[in-house]
């Protein structure tokens, strides 16, 4: 099969089918699903691949729950690999008691205007153009999103690829300190279920002093304030650089009084 995704898929299916997959050793359980002619070539294989998954799967806060009312014994294979990736909602953003300071689910301040560079400002038109939209749990559009899925579909909206969620959002682009924060730029909290070297509840800076994030199942996307993520923000990521303005008309060169030009 040389679809990776199709073959992705299908060694998932038939791994989580086998009894006591947990438990097994890598390349036993490996070895189980495909029946190679190699079984002894999984095995140095197993270093690297939690090297990987270290930089994915970190902390004892993962892997999170599958939605509620989610039978895990019949849960997708897509379903079983997005509690990797998703925006948990089991409390949303997780900001103290007394936050959740939306600002309008639907309407902007008076004044806002939007970034001057046309990539940022498609990604932050897309993501301004979601609010009241409802929190979908692994949502990435058109009717729904979790926190993750707004901003992939934002940024693909401006023509910006990003990686799936906030554990490999976290790494895309640069890092930006809040001092320099930029309409666009991504903002990271631990959120309900994260940590601060794991976050996993995100949203977008928009300028005037805004982040639009999908908070939770109850509120949807919505507008916050950014002095109230400050003191949690673990990570922000600059994921375009603005391309500079062209510089002017070089200025007519200083002449000499009475001199002819």
């Amino acid at each position: 099969m040389l679809n990776p995704v199709a073959a992705t898929d299908a060694f998932l299916d038939r791994l989580i089918a086998l009894s006591g997959w947990a438990t097994m050793p890598p390349g036993t359980a490996a070895q189980a699903v495909q029946r190679s002619a190699f079984p002894d070539r999984y095995a140095p294989q197993e270093t690297p691949a939690a090297a990987l998954v270290d930089q994915l799967w970190v902390g004892a806060d993962n892997p999170v729950p599958l939605p509620g009312g989610t039978d895990s014994s019949r849960a997708t294979t897509a379903q079983l690999a997005s509690t990797v990736y998703v925006c948990p909602d089991s409390g949303g953003a997780g900001l103290p008691p007394g936050g959740a300071g939306v600002v309008d689910a639907t309407t902007l301040p008076d004044g806002f205007t939007p970034p001057a560079d046309p990539v940022a400002r498609a990604a932050v038109g897309y993501a301004l153009a979601q609010l009241g939209k409802p929190y979908v749990w692994g949502g990435t559009g058109p009717d729904g999103f979790d926190c993750s899925g707004l901003m992939l579909a934002s940024w693909a909206a401006a023509g910006v690829a990003l990686p799936a969620g906030t554990v490999s959002q976290k790494h895309a682009g640069t890092s930006v300190r809040i001092a320099d924060i930029a309409p666009g730029d991504l903002v990271f909290i631990p959120g309900s279920l994260g940590s601060t070297g794991n976050p996993r509840h995100n949203g977008m800076y928009v300028g005037h002093g805004l982040v639009v994030n999908a908070y939770d199942t109850t509120r949807g996307v919505v507008l916050q304030p950014l002095a109230e993520w400050a003191e949690q923000v673990t990570h922000i990521r600059r994921v375009h650089t603005p391309t500079p303005a062209p510089a002017g008309p070089p200025a007519p060169a200083a002449t000499a009084a009475g001199a002819t030009p």
